[in-house]
């Protein structure tokens, strides 16, 4: 695959996870909402994320839905404490794309990846030494490198499903802004290449104060009807404790993906 198509048709589903390892801490289980937006500023899908503790470390949960509310795509994340590497699947309904990384019967971990319905699945060892960054562990990652020095940066070796392999990326945390009062800190995602200032690149921005994230800029790891990776601004709102957990995270994991948006 050349090069320059390589960052729009990542998976990163950053936006889909990060803020999710912020809410953990003083409360056991946290819901929050979230709504991606076109770069013409039309409603393109909804998110809903939920995070809890499970035998299996932290675990996530996050389904998304058409503008009407019905859910199409449904992830879970588990770290297994490993917080930077964690296990994901995600599924979209629509086309029948599927993408993640398991464990397998013999403990090691393995990436998988199906186009849609009609494809045949992929898989591949992950090569786990160094362990890469996968799916949310970005945001332990960043939360771990939370104070670099502005326009300091950092490669990492992210995991990219489609490739059934990895990547070097470079972590660049940007200057601190004010935006409509509230002090932000922000990171920007892309390749560690000597060709990489010209490509498109991902930019997270949190609260500063709260280190919740606040707004994802980029290539999201959903997609459209022709199965292109989608560009999108996803605005988050703050994380909200919730007490029936349980009931709560089983309604979730139950709802069919009836939605069909295409999300163009």
């Amino acid at each position: 695959m050349p090069t320059l198509r390589i960052l729009p048709r990542l998976a990163l589903g950053l936006c889909l996870a990060l803020p999710l390892a912020a809410a953990f801490g003083a409360t056991p289980a946290v819901h929050l909402q979230a709504r991606a937006y076109a770069d013409d500023g039309r409603l393109l899908y909804r998110e809903s994320h939920w995070v809890f503790a499970t035998p299996e470390g932290r675990t996530r949960l996050v389904l998304y839905r058409c503008p009407d509310g019905e859910p199409f795509a449904r992830k879970w994340v588990r770290d297994h404490g490993l917080p930077v590497s964690p296990d994901f699947e995600l599924e979209d309904a629509r086309r029948g794309y599927r993408e993640g990384v398991r464990r397998r019967g013999d403990g090691r971990r393995e990436i998988f990846v199906r186009r849609d319905t009609g494809s045949a699945g992929r898989s591949a060892l992950l090569d786990d030494a160094p362990a890469p960054v996968i799916d949310a562990g970005f945001d332990a990652f960043l939360r771990a490198h939370w104070n670099l020095a502005p326009d300091a940066s950092l490669s990492v070796p992210f995991l990219l499903p489609s490739r059934l392999g990895t990547l070097d990326f470079k972590v660049r945390r940007l200057p601190d802004q004010v935006i409509d009062g509230r002090p932000v800190r922000r990171f920007r995602l892309g390749l560690d290449s000597l060709i990489g200032f010209a490509l498109p690149h991902l930019d997270v921005a949190y609260d500063a104060r709260s280190r919740a994230l606040w707004r994802f800029r980029g290539i999201a790891n959903i997609r459209d009807v022709e199965g292109r990776n989608l560009s999108v601004r996803i605005d988050f709102a703050p994380p909200e404790p919730i007490d029936n957990a349980s009931a709560t995270v089983q309604d979730a994991a139950r709802q069919p993906l009836t939605g069909r948006c295409p999300l163009r």
